[in-house]
């Protein structure tokens, strides 16, 4: 198995065209997460065994922290995790739309 690694642009373009129909391992390295990364990979790479989202830069001493969530309100714990997750805290219409749904979902619990 080929484990390919780059900005999705570049992995989707002709560069990996010998690989399109092989089983790869796919790391996508782009700053910012792209908006539907799997299921644009999937199109050029149907055979993919796995697809990761690993940003360039990145601190990975902070993918493996634990932190410590007594005190933290939801929105701030939401905000950490997604930090850790892409390396970057939300932009402001993508902390929005997780204040949005961590609403919808606590009202109906509520």
């Amino acid at each position: 198995m080929s484990r390919l690694r780059g900005r999705i642009e570049d992995l989707l373009s002709d560069k990996y065209e010998d690989e399109h129909e092989h089983f790869v391992e796919l790391v996508v390295t782009d700053a910012q997460s792209p908006d539907r990364m799997h299921a644009r990979l999937d199109v050029v790479f149907p055979y993919a065994l796995r697809k990761l989202y690993e940003p360039e830069g990145r601190d990975e001493s902070a993918i493996t922290e634990r932190g410590d969530a007594r005190g933290k309100e939801p929105l701030e714990l939401i905000g950490d995790f997604y930090s850790k997750v892409t390396g970057a805290p939300p932009a402001t219409d993508e902390a929005k739309l997780l204040r949005e749904i961590y609403e919808l979902v606590r009202d109906r619990v509520t």
